[in-house]
């Protein structure tokens, strides 16, 4: 542990006793509370984002994230009761980063990267043997729409587990102390002008029926066995 997650640890066992039902132990474990963070100029927020955590997962762009990209990172965030981000740092290289607490962000982030290997590939798969007369533009339009209709179906399966709670004060804190200037950004859309409405069904059933097998668990120990593709 580092100096600062240990002075955090002290704070936080000084409030936990300051809950104590003894007035005197819980006077003074509060005033050793607020001493401790006075001196290292803690604040409460500090104090609540020490419980999150973050992973990052490499993005399949550089700049903006396509909408489908977009919708698989909200998929298995909210999988694992997460929040996510798009970053890039000074070198160009853009992340998703997922915040949680516990093991979740870092579920959040290796879900992601699975999935994201397997809808390219399905993807490539699916231009290959279904749109290859087709131009390049109106290939990676259909594409798109193909992934959109593969997303939609591990998202609805999501939503039979993903645990309907609000989301960790921790996580809203971490965000708040880290990423205080977050700005929203529109995720790519790409559409063709006339193109044809049977096109855009066709594609999305071809991609939903492809994931009907791709499946997210909750599974801790054995997550990295348990999220993928299954036959």
């Amino acid at each position: 542990m580092t100096d600062l997650e240990k002075t955090l640890d002290k704070i936080k066992k000084c409030l936990a006793l300051a809950a104590s039902s003894n007035a005197n132990e819980a006077a003074t474990a509060l005033r050793q509370a607020q001493l401790l963070m006075q001196k290292y100029d803690i604040s409460e927020t500090d104090i609540e984002a020490a419980d999150a955590k973050s992973f990052q997962s490499k993005s399949n762009v550089q700049s903006k994230p396509s909408s489908w990209e977009a919708l698989l990172a909200q998929t298995v965030s909210m999988a694992f009761n997460c929040d996510y981000i798009f970053t890039r740092n000074i070198f160009g290289e853009a992340n998703w980063k997922f915040i949680g607490v516990g093991v979740s962000a870092e579920l959040s982030g290796y879900a992601f990267n699975v999935l994201l290997r397997q809808i390219k590939k399905d993807r490539t798969n699916y231009i290959k043997s279904s749109l290859s007369r087709c131009k390049q533009k109106t290939k990676t339009i259909r594409a798109d729409n193909y992934c959109n209709g593969w997303i939609s179906e591990v998202y609805f399966s999501v939503k039979n587990f993903a645990p309907a709670v609000e989301r960790p004060k921790a996580v809203t804190a971490y965000i708040e102390k880290n990423h205080s200037a977050l700005t929203t950004i529109e995720p790519r859309k790409r559409k063709a002008a006339g193109s044809s409405k049977q096109n855009e069904h066709n594609d999305h059933y071809a991609g939903s029926k492809d994931a009907e097998n791709v499946s997210l668990n909750h599974g801790v120990s054995s997550e990295k066995n348990r999220i993928g593709h299954h036959a």
